[in-house]
């Protein structure tokens, strides 16, 4: 009697606890997730609702389910492995944690869950758009026009700032979100900004000072009628230095004078 009132319990429980979970997910539903993640025209090999390979983790209907599908990304065939959860408020769901939020896919498709300040960098970017435009610098810049050589200041509502070795304008060696900027006094603007490609050399420098992706820095930019310099640039943190006091600090060109930049139309 002992034995069989201990099992009624644990009967119970499972299915208490898998109705608080929904209904289990189906292939239908496994299919239109994988789907909205770039999984296409899916053939859903193994489903299993709290079973997992390797284990068994709870009853059906415990909140997991593992997929094991088939499917067609960017031409080829390929294998993939998910593991959804169910989510309270959410039904199924399948996320990936980065550093400042979170990717969700469910049976609406996909968003981004962000935290409280990501909405408050979005209005930073917007006013440092609206500055570099004030500050007249959207626009193509080179030490001289009939070079091939381009920087660009572009924005808003998301300003950007972009180096190329050519005019073509094709994949730039350097990209940089600006982040926010200052105006200073002697018609200066101070330019906070983070680097998401950095793939220029510079013979004679030292490759460990140079900038990397990720890094946050920040620049002082000078205006002169309708030319431009860098009077510093500095990795926010100071321990990397590019140009100081409106001298090239690293490469060939160390101890010269940062050279104006003068607008092009191309």
């Amino acid at each position: 009697m002992g034995t069989a009132f201990v099992r009624s319990l644990i009967i119970g429980f499972c299915c208490i606890a898998g109705q608080a979970y929904g209904s289990d997910l189906t292939r239908a539903e496994a299919k239109q997730m994988l789907g909205f993640m770039g999984c296409n025209d899916a053939n859903i090999a193994v489903l299993t609702n709290g079973a997992m390979p390797g284990g068994f983790l709870g009853g059906t209907g415990t909140g997991t389910a593992y997929v094991l599908a088939i499917c067609d990304r960017d031409g080829k065939d390929v294998t993939e492995e998910r593991t959804f959860i169910y989510d309270t408020d959410r039904g199924w769901i399948y996320y990936e944690n980065k550093d400042d939020y979170v990717r969700t896919w469910t049976l609406k498709g996909y968003t981004e869950p962000r935290g409280p300040n990501w909405a408050k960098s979005v209005v930073e970017r917007a006013k440092a758009g609206q500055a570099i435009q004030a500050f007249g610098l959207v626009g193509l810049w080179a030490p001289a026009c009939t070079l091939s050589y381009r920087s660009e200041f572009a924005g808003p509502p998301s300003p950007v700032f972009l180096s190329y070795l050519t005019t073509k304008k094709d994949t730039p060696m350097i990209r940089a979100e600006i982040q926010s900027t200052i105006e200073v006094p002697q018609n200066r603007l101070e330019i906070t900004y983070v680097y998401k490609i950095y793939n220029m050399t510079m013979p004679g420098s030292d490759a460990s000072l140079l900038p990397v992706s990720g890094e946050v820095w920040k620049s002082l930019i000078e205006k002169d009628v309708d030319r431009i310099r860098t009077v510093s640039n500095h990795r926010l943190d100071g321990g990397k230095s590019f140009i100081s006091g409106g001298i090239i600090t690293q490469g060939p060109a160390k101890g010269q004078p940062v050279p104006y930049l003068e607008k092009c139309n191309d």
